[in-house]
């Protein structure tokens, strides 16, 4: 996933300037010294501006070869490492119907068909991870999609043991 600027959003600094320059109180004009009226719909359209996006996700439909993005750290740990957000997308299982009336899913292009997707978002790069696919730093990654549904919660680092029942 690459996040390009959104063209439909101005840049901070024009929102902000113009935040600031409606919302000051304009001074008393006219002969009967009246406060002149703050545009209440300019007000909105400016913080509706701020409060879009500021970049929008775009499917880049590249393959990505593993051997790209995994590198040796030493004899036990390897790492990961890219820019953006990484995408997956299993095949062999589509997404369940109690998925979709749920807010973890993602949006994805008409085409596609309604496989389990799952993005990645490196936050602390590059991360560390195990033979065994145990992450090292498991803070590292910000899953959104199918994995941020189901996999989340059976997660567990690695040197966990459950507490005996008495």
């Amino acid at each position: 996933m690459i996040k390009v600027p959104n063209p439909n959003r101005y840049p901070d600094k024009v929102i902000n300037e113009k935040l600031a320059k409606l919302r000051t109180i304009p001074p008393k004009t006219g002969i009967f010294k009246t406060a002149a009226k703050i545009d209440t719909a300019q007000v909105n359209f400016w913080q509706k501006q701020q409060d879009m996006p500021k970049y929008l996700d775009k499917l880049d439909r590249t393959e990505v070869l593993p051997d790209t993005l995994v590198h040796y750290y030493n004899q036990n740990l390897k790492l990961l490492d890219y820019t953006d957000a990484l995408c997956v997308i299993y095949t062999k299982e589509k997404e369940s119907l109690a998925y979709s009336k749920t807010g973890f899913w993602i949006f994805r292009p008409l085409d596609l068909p309604s496989y389990e997707i799952s993005v990645a978002n490196l936050m602390n790069g590059p991360v560390r991870f195990y033979e065994n696919g145990g992450i090292h730093d498991s803070r590292s990654f910000l899953y959104e999609g199918y994995w941020a549904y189901e996999k989340i919660a059976d997660m567990v680092p690695m040197d966990y043991i459950p507490l005996k029942r008495k």
